[in-house]
């Protein structure tokens, strides 16, 4: 029944007090004598395990119990939680898209979680969790106690609900699991804690995306490193064929027909390459990660492919080579900026140049043409005509390894 069980009742002639124990002090209430015979006749109830029985009538709506939940999170108002808990309330009705443990979990209040918990609160019982700073994410999806309190990196309650037999591998309305909140935040200490319950570390969501993924989108080196050393697939695929090493370059962003947007975590590409991805697979458009990064403008991203032995003659489904990737890239980054409303898809111009001049010189056929018969030359002179008259002119690249400006 928990830890508010136990009622008695103290009386004198001209007043009386009610005892509330429960196990943690008692607290005492004075009573004026029209309630002594009403208390009176009640505690009996009180002193019997019958709180179970009570609360099956639903006497409280869960309104009703958030508002004594409120008055004990802001004033430390225990005894009525206590009572009503006892009495009966609606432990897993929905205020404002939360049960009552969630918003217990939001206000990050240890006592009130275990209070409701021992009052029945359902662990697996959804509510609603809002990402908005998450790739491929954002909105409002229905989720347990759990991914809430692994969202908030609550530590001693997510451990206490796992204590309490909550599910490690339950699943938000989106197939996100626990994990992967843990993964993308880069909470290490609750990694080790979600695993050590039963987590499965290579479980997708419903993008197919694994918590690797996440940790390598959000650039979490030390996660990533956690999570292969304890089993994470390096080149496990999505459903579009894209691996761990895409995500290091950039993610698509299903609300613009899948552009993608610019992660570029160099650190974290150097190490899924020695942990061995590899840099030359495919999605299932045919590009690698070289036209993903070249696209995007990741200059030192396509420097570090390069030496580590990306094919630099690669083509996809199209015929385009990684050339014609950062010339369309070049083209996006020029007709429309998305950054304003989803961060940036594309870096800027100058890196592409940048991105461009480097391929020339590793040898890139710059006369290679797509399924289209179209070379990146003639898509620059057809998007750049006043700057481009004829011929691709590029500008010398701000760094040490090109010493000198070349024409297509």
């Amino acid at each position: 029944m928990g830890s508010c069980t136990s009622v008695c009742l103290q009386t004198s002639p001209e007043t009386g007090t009610v005892v509330i124990r429960d196990g943690q002090g008692d607290q005492s209430e004075n009573v004026p004598p029209s309630a002594l015979l009403q208390m009176d006749l009640l505690l009996p109830l009180f002193e019997r395990p019958v709180g179970g029985v009570i609360r099956s009538f639903g006497v409280m709506s869960a309104e009703t119990l958030r508002c004594y939940l409120d008055a004990f999170i802001e004033k430390g108002e225990r005894d009525d939680l206590c009572l009503l808990l006892f009495v009966g309330a609606d432990v897993d009705g929905l205020v404002d898209g939360m049960t009552a443990l969630q918003r217990a979990i939001a206000a990050q209040n240890m006592e009130a979680v275990r209070l409701l918990v021992d009052a029945g609160a359902g662990l697996e019982v959804e509510g609603r969790l809002w990402l908005k700073d998450w790739p491929q994410r954002y909105g409002a999806y229905r989720c347990s106690a759990l991914h809430l309190a692994c969202n908030l990196n609550q530590s001693e309650i997510v451990v206490f609900l796992l204590s309490r037999g909550a599910n490690v591998n339950a699943e938000m309305s989106n197939k996100f699991r626990p994990l992967h909140i843990a993964a993308a935040r880069g909470l290490k200490d609750l990694i080790q804690c979600l695993i050590s319950y039963g987590a499965v570390v290579n479980a997708k969501d419903r993008q197919g995306v694994a918590p690797l993924w996440d940790a390598v989108a959000h650039g979490q080196r030390d996660t990533t490193e956690l999570l292969l050393d304890r089993g994470a697939c390096v080149n496990e695929r999505q459903d579009n064929g894209r691996t761990p090493l895409f995500f290091a370059v950039g993610h698509r962003e299903p609300l613009f027909g899948g552009l993608p947007r610019v992660c570029d975590h160099l650190n974290v590409a150097e190490l899924l390459v020695s942990r061995g991805a590899d840099v030359n697979a495919k999605c299932n458009e045919g590009g690698a990660v070289l036209h993903e990064a070249a696209f995007v403008g990741a200059e030192d991203l396509v420097e570090f492919f390069l030496r580590a032995g990306a094919d630099v003659h690669a083509t996809n489904k199209c015929g385009d080579t990684a050339l014609h990737s950062a010339v369309l890239g070049a083209v996006l980054h020029r007709i429309a900026s998305l950054s304003d409303l989803f961060g940036p898809s594309v870096s800027d111009y100058a890196k592409k140049l940048c991105v461009v001049e480097m391929f020339v010189s590793y040898g890139i056929n710059v006369n290679a043409v797509n399924h289209n018969g179209v070379t990146a030359l003639a898509i620059a002179e057809r998007d750049f005509p006043e700057n481009l008259p004829g011929e691709l002119s590029l500008p010398v690249c701000p760094s040490s390894r090109m010493t000198s400006s070349r024409r297509l």
